[in-house]
């Protein structure tokens, strides 16, 4: 079972790498990754699919403590995340 996470985040090379060292480091294996720039091009939307049933609110809270990311949310598992 996988669960689906959005985050919006200030476009900076540093961005992605920081986002995913941080789901790296708490456990999780990535399935899906898919990323494009909102209508304001200075920010990104990345989706990803995490393999758990459900995403951890401390994994939120360390998403959320990014300096670039602007905000984030968990999808219910019934949205298919956009390829």
């Amino acid at each position: 079972m996988t669960g689906i996470l959005k985050v919006v985040m200030r476009n900076e090379d540093t961005a992605l790498p920081r986002i995913l060292r941080v789901i790296n480091r708490q456990g999780f294996a990535l399935r899906k990754l898919a990323m494009q720039p909102c209508e304001d091009e200075r920010y990104l939307e990345i989706q990803m699919a995490l393999d758990c049933p459900e995403i951890p609110l401390r994994l939120v809270r360390l998403l959320q403590k990014q300096v670039p990311v602007f905000a984030v949310q968990v999808q219910p598992p019934s949205i298919q995340m956009a390829v």
